[in-house]
């Protein structure tokens, strides 16, 4: 589950670019949107302990980018889960605080399960609508 964007000359939009202001406009794009997604990805991010932001990693190529959170339950927090079970696996029971701060013991939980929070699918749509802002603001800043 990542943020994928791939940069292509198509269309008549980038065709009408000149190959030299192109090569020049292309890679300062790519990296202004990176920035943009990453930053949106980290704020959207829901921040209970801090590790899900923190996960997040920015990868930047020649023509697109991938912004990505790393943490082991990211999917869970983006699609939610379903009620579930939970039942120890090395040991013969549960134990935690409850909410009055007692340690309970348990053989198994029923959890409900929780709601999506889908915060990539989010950054990906914030990404999206400021793109052609963001293409302009680097198109004025290589045209000086």
């Amino acid at each position: 589950m990542s943020l994928q964007v791939r940069i292509q000359r198509r269309g008549t939009d980038l065709n009408i670019i000149p190959d030299k202001i192109g090569d020049a406009i292309v890679p300062g794009f790519v990296n202004a949107l990176a920035d943009f997604a990453f930053a949106a990805m980290y704020q959207n991010a829901p921040c209970r302990s801090g590790f899900l932001a923190m996960s997040i990693s920015k990868e930047v190529h020649k023509d697109g980018f991938v912004i990505k959170p790393n943490a082991s339950y990211a999917a869970f927090v983006e699609k939610g889960t379903s009620p579930h079970l939970i039942s120890p696996l090395s040991a013969s029971c549960l134990a935690f605080k409850s909410g009055t701060g007692e340690t309970v013991f348990a053989s198994f939980v029923f959890h409900p399960g929780t709601k999506p929070n889908p915060f990539v699918n989010r950054s990906a749509n914030e990404t999206r609508s400021h793109a052609a802002k963001i293409f302009d603001e680097v198109w004025k800043q290589e045209a000086k």
